[in-house]
């Protein structure tokens, strides 16, 4: 029996003529070269090669066999580039975080059509408004609202900023009217974000235009303020893509620019390594920033149903 990586070595002094020539083409020692093609031969039980010529010559069992080493050579570099595409290949687990809004109205159909194309790959989507550690593998891939991240272990890219506006119900806006500008804020019940979020920028400017007598509620996520509103109790704020995409709100205006967010894709460089986030990442940000306008409410004007009395929503 002979071994399959000897005839590497054949091929070699075939096509160098000599076991010296072979030698520098492999890196290895003339006499490694030699010691080699002999226990090939033991092992094949032919001679390969005239030793009583000058360098190698083949004998005609020799050049009998060269082709079917040759296919072997082949088969060997297609299983090698076989191996290497398969290592390529897209799969495993994702994990990603997101604010439960943001998660909700992007970040889940987004993923659910890159696992339509990567069938091999599970995103464990992890909504959470509390910001979960990437560095220590506690996500692979982090959806952030808010100014440029500062930890320099974090791989950041900027998506299209949040813009926000004022929403009120249709009922409300039936029953009220809306206000049109902030200064008409205060002629409004007020729902704000609650205490526990006092630097939050939305909060912050909702409160200083606000009649504080009129604060008729709170609300400590963004989800949360979504339903209060429409429930009818007051004025408040959201990001736009998300009031809008509510049948049963109306924006009545934008919030001046310093309330906008900024909106980022963060991911360590140990994350991003893997060849399923880097997918996932190339996926997702197309798609994200095809939305700007959506995130920023100028998709279709003013969104939300006309105060028509109609009930609003599902």
């Amino acid at each position: 029996m002979y071994e399959w990586s000897d005839l590497r070595i054949f091929l070699a002094v075939v096509r160098a003529g000599s076991a010296l020539g072979a030698a520098k083409v492999l890196g290895i020692n003339h006499s490694t070269v030699n010691r080699r093609i002999q226990t090939l031969e033991h092992g094949l039980r032919l001679q390969l090669f005239d030793r009583k010529s000058r360098g190698h010559k083949l004998t005609e069992r020799g050049a009998a066999l060269v082709s079917a080493a040759e296919a072997v050579e082949t088969s060997a570099v297609d299983l090698k580039s076989t191996a290497e595409r398969l290592s390529r290949l897209v799969a495993g687990v994702v994990r990603v975080t997101a604010p439960e809004a943001v998660a909700t109205q992007i970040i889940i159909p987004i993923a659910a059509e890159f696992q339509q194309v990567h069938c091999d790959v599970r995103v464990e989507q992890m909504a959470a408004d509390t910001r979960l550690d990437i560095v220590h593998g506690e996500a692979d891939v982090a959806f952030r609202v808010g100014d440029h991240p500062s930890d320099p272990r974090l791989i950041g890219q900027r998506l299209p900023d949040l813009i926000w506006g004022v929403y009120c119900s249709v009922d409300y806006a039936n029953a009220n009217g809306m206000p049109e500008n902030s200064a008409a804020i205060r002629q409004h019940d007020i729902v704000n974000f609650a205490e526990s979020l006092r630097g939050f920028g939305p909060r912050k400017w909702l409160l200083d235009q606000a009649d504080h007598a009129r604060i008729t509620g709170a609300a400590n996520t963004v989800p949360n303020m979504r339903a209060v509103l429409r429930s009818g109790l007051g004025v408040g704020v959201l990001p736009r893509f998300f009031g809008d995409a509510d049948p049963g709100l109306i924006c009545c205006f934008d919030t001046p620019n310093e309330v906008s967010a900024e909106f980022w894709l963060l991911t360590s460089p140990e994350a991003r390594s893997s060849p399923q986030v880097r997918a996932f990442i190339d996926f997702a940000v197309p798609r994200i920033v095809a939305l700007r306008s959506v995130l920023s409410g100028t998709a279709s004007g003013q969104s939300g149903a006309s105060p028509s009395g109609r009930e609003g929503g599902d």
